[in-house]
């Protein structure tokens, strides 16, 4: 079957040119399976246990979009995405190992300036093409594969997460994170997405993904979410070829909600949904 043409700009050097179709994470990191998109408008104020109710758009090819010119997909997959995918492999193993209750560092041996590059290219892919606008430096990071260090107000979090549920957020701003999740609603998220036009020119701002095993969130001038988040920001310091065991303790956090940065369980869920229930009927 004949893929689609899509031409726009690429979301990391900016040439307008056809575009072709970025996997996110790569296919080698369990990403080579039809998967369900739903756009976040779509799930204002409904019940995590409808998700899967709803009908979505269906990616035969996994979890991705046109994001990336040939030559940088083809460049930072070939550069990264197999270090990428040994990560994920290894994580998975971690989670089978401990039954899904990691409390220990755990030991992964890995290529970190690789891993690291590969994550900040999937947020490239996430965000809008104001990212690569107002982050020229990050740019350089991903495209040149021996380029190291990042700016120290950008932070690279990561923890484990069986899921159920996939989550993509490009460019959170401040006001969003301090949006109550049960009383989200149309009129909050257009106030939201104002204040983060004027939040994203001044980099403050988190974004997010979420594809089990792994979840990751970059920072840019925000205290974390979850502090129990592991930093691993510090993998832009080894070069390109630097083979090392690098021991994590990495949180295992669910994700039942769209809601970035929201790791609450389902029981959580339900206990709030009665309690906000409750309350609502009070003040009637």
């Amino acid at each position: 079957m004949a893929h689609k043409k899509v031409f726009n700009n690429c979301r990391i050097c900016g040439i307008h040119t056809q575009l072709t179709f970025e996997h996110v994470p790569p296919r080698a990191a369990f990403n080579d399976c039809p998967v369900v998109g739903k756009h976040i408008l779509e799930l204002i104020n409904k019940n995590p246990d409808e998700y899967t109710a709803r009908k979505g758009h269906i990616s035969q090819r996994g979890a991705g979009a046109y994001t990336l010119c040939e030559k940088c997909n083809n460049d930072t997959g070939r550069w990264y995405g197999e270090a990428f995918a040994k990560l994920a492999h290894q994580s998975l193993d971690t989670l089978k190992q401990v039954k899904g209750q990691p409390s220990l560092y755990y030991p992964f041996r890995i290529y970190p300036l690789r891993v690291i590059k590969q994550i900040i290219t999937m947020f490239f892919s996430v965000n809008s093409d104001l990212f690569r606008a107002n982050h020229p430096d990050l740019v350089k990071f991903v495209l040149n594969k021996k380029k190291r260090y990042l700016d120290p107000d950008i932070r690279i979090l990561v923890y484990l997460t069986l899921g159920p549920y996939l989550r993509f957020a490009g460019g959170t701003s401040i006001a969003t994170l301090e949006i109550n999740p049960d009383e989200v609603s149309v009129d909050t998220m257009d106030n939201a997405l104002s204040q983060y036009q004027r939040d994203y020119a001044k980099s403050l701002y988190s974004s997010e993904i979420a594809f089990p095993p792994l979840g990751y969130v970059l920072s840019f001038g925000l205290e974390p979410i979850d502090n129990q988040l592991a930093d691993i920001s510090f993998f832009a310091k080894y070069r390109y070829d630097d083979w090392t065991s690098i021991y994590l303790k990495l949180p295992v956090n669910p994700v039942n909600t769209w809601y970035p940065g929201d790791y609450r369980s389902k029981e959580q869920l339900q206990r709030n949904f009665e309690e906000n229930t409750r309350i609502e009927k009070e003040n009637q």
